[in-house]
This record gives structure tokens, sequence and C-alpha cells, in this order.
């Protein structure tokens, strides 16, 4: 029996203001998949619409072979982790995971131990005396995920589940969430502002602006393969600069020059054309000498972050780029020349 979620040309407004419009895709059964975008973007009225929180104005929404356009929040199967956790402060995990079983009917005995299952699922099977004041953050989200999975739903909805977490244990967390839900094969839909969370999380990311999706692909696609201004400086950090193609290659590639530095691209451009170019801040290689075919620059800032290097630098003609280094190499001082390669790979057509 398929699980995966479909939007077919979905819309919703509020007080006649729309928020969400003509969104269309498919989720596939088993997957992950990220709403991701700034505050206001519609992700989140896009998520409350897979749950049946929200119902569309226009468009139709499917679970499976079923549509659940009209469908109540009830009658949908789906399961919720919430930012907040929501767990009842006074109730034992067991008590909590049970909570949802025992509204619905199910007998205290079957409940026990669909509850047990679910909390070995996600590790937390030893705790099931504790109440949630004594509980870590991370343990708390373990639970709210135990709780959503014992009712065995069809698809698992998570409303930005980390938020609340210190940087280091959003990593851990976010890595168990997509541990777990690899090892059930249930199909998630996860909702995060946080492009470095949405790329280590994802099957493929949905990336809307302004109630309208504007990309969809695989972390690695958006990231290499942006189509849009917006996706390339949404996900992760870019130089958008203007280049010039200089010619077609016989493979189908392009050369493209930036201020006498050439590189390839691995499409087929029109020569002699200027194009709007994203640029990766690691694409981009730093020399204190002149090794040729690069550009000339002056270091305006340094940041050293332990694990990598940040500059900030002017070009001779005026353009300011931003690099992330990953040598070992000493850092460079703020005044220094240096001379700027580009690896073609990093670099990407984009619209204005």
């Amino acid at each position: 029996m398929s699980n995966k979620v479909e939007f077919k040309n979905v819309g919703k407004s509020f007080n006649g203001q729309p928020a969400v419009s003509n969104v269309n895709f498919l989720i596939n059964d088993g997957q992950l998949v990220t709403l991701l975008g700034p505050s206001g973007c519609g992700k989140t009225t896009t998520l409350r619409m897979v749950a049946g929180l929200e119902l569309p104005t226009e468009g139709s929404i499917f679970i499976g072979d079923d549509d659940v356009t009209r469908v109540s929040a009830a009658q949908r199967s789906v399961g919720m982790v919430f930012q907040s956790y929501a767990l009842f402060p006074h109730m034992t995990v067991m008590d909590n995971v049970c909570y949802g079983l025992l509204a619905n009917k199910v007998k205290k005995e079957l409940a026990v131990i669909l509850a047990t299952e679910a909390l070995d699922k996600v590790g937390m099977k030893q705790l099931v005396a504790r109440h949630p004041s004594e509980l870590s953050g991370g343990q708390q989200q373990r639970v709210a995920i135990a709780r959503s999975l014992v009712t065995q739903p069809k698809v698992l909805l998570f409303d930005e589940p980390l938020s609340n977490l210190d940087a280091k244990l959003r990593r851990k967390v976010r890595q168990d969430i997509r541990d777990l839900q690899r090892d059930i094969g249930v199909t998630s839909v996860y909702v995060t502002h946080d492009q470095e969370e949405a790329l280590a999380i994802s099957d493929e990311i949905i990336v809307m602006e302004q109630g309208r999706i504007k990309q969809i692909g695989t972390p690695k696609a958006l990231y290499n393969s942006p189509n849009s201004r917006f996706v390339a400086d949404f996900i992760g950090d870019t130089n958008i600069v203007t280049c010039e193609a200089l010619k077609l290659n016989d493979n189908g590639t392009t050369k493209l020059t930036l201020e006498g530095a050439e590189f390839e691209h691995s499409k087929r451009l029109v020569a002699k054309e200027s194009y709007c170019l994203s640029i990766r801040p690691s694409a981009i290689r730093l020399f204190t000498a002149n090794v040729g075919n690069s550009i000339k620059a002056t270091v305006l800032s340094s940041s050293y972050l332990g694990g990598h290097k940040e500059y900030n630098l002017r070009t001779d003609a005026g353009q300011e780029l931003f690099v992330v280094d990953h040598s070992f190499d000493d850092q460079l001082s703020e005044g220094a020349v240096v001379y700027a390669t580009i690896n073609g790979l990093g670099a990407s057509v984009v619209d204005e």
C-alpha cells in the first residue's frame, strides 16, 4: 500500500489573501522531504494542509491513493511532531505515548505493548517511568516522535522539531531522526528554515518563497545547480557575479571568464553573452602569488573558525567575493593581496 503524498494545484487563502498558490509536488512512499524557506513563505501552511489542520481553498491533496482534500485531521492517519514537543508534564513517558491510543479506545494492555514498541524504536524504552522535566531536550523529542509513531501513521510530519535545541544537540538529534525514519520507512514531511538541517536530512527539498515553489530537488542538485538567485542564496552561502561566455567546447561545456580568470561550465551557453553566476565560497581557491588564470583581489576581512577560514575580498574591478578556505594554510591578514582561481564545478548560471 502506497503512502505517497501528492499536491495538485493546491492554493490556500486567508481573508482573500493567498498564503500558498498553485503548489504541486509528489513525495514518494518512504521519502523524507523538507519544505524549506524563510518565514512567511508558506511552508507551515503547506504542512498543516497535509495534516488536515487547514483545508485548501483550491486544488487536491492525496495520501496514498485517497483524496483527502476535505477529510478531517482525525481521519487522515497522520502523525505530527511539534516544535514544542507538546508533552504532558504531569504524565510519565509511558503515559504520554499511550495517551493517543487510550483516547481512541484502545485497551490499556494493548496500548502499553504498542507504546513500548514505539519507545524501543526511538531508544527510550528504559526511561518509561520518567516525567518530561527529567529528560533532556533530545530525549523529549524522541518521546514526541514515539507518541506520533505509536498510532502507526501513513505519514509523519515534523514542524521545526529541532528549533528548541542547542546547535550541538541539533546535529545529533537530526541524525537520529533521519536514521529512525530510514529504519521505519515512514513517509515524512519536514519543515525548517535552517538550510544546513535541510541539506543534512532530506531525500528531496522543496524550496518555497512567497507561497510558491521555487525549485524541487535533491540536496546535491539544489546546492550545485540552483535555478535562481533566490535558491542559490538561500541554500548556503554564494557569490552572485556577472561573467561572460568565451566559447563553446567540443564536449558541450562552455568556457567562462570572470575578470580574466577562465574556467569551465558544465552546460552549453551562448558564446559572447553575459550571465549571472552563482559561485560557491568553497569553489574559490586563494594564492599569495600570481599563479595565472586568476583574479587579483585584496582581503577586506579574515575570520578563523577552527575547521575553516572565511574571507571577504574585493577584486581589482570592485566586486566583492566571500571565500571559505578549508586548507591548513596560514590565515591571511586584512589588506593582503591574493589571487583567486575558480573551480567551475561550484559555479551555476542562475536567473536574476
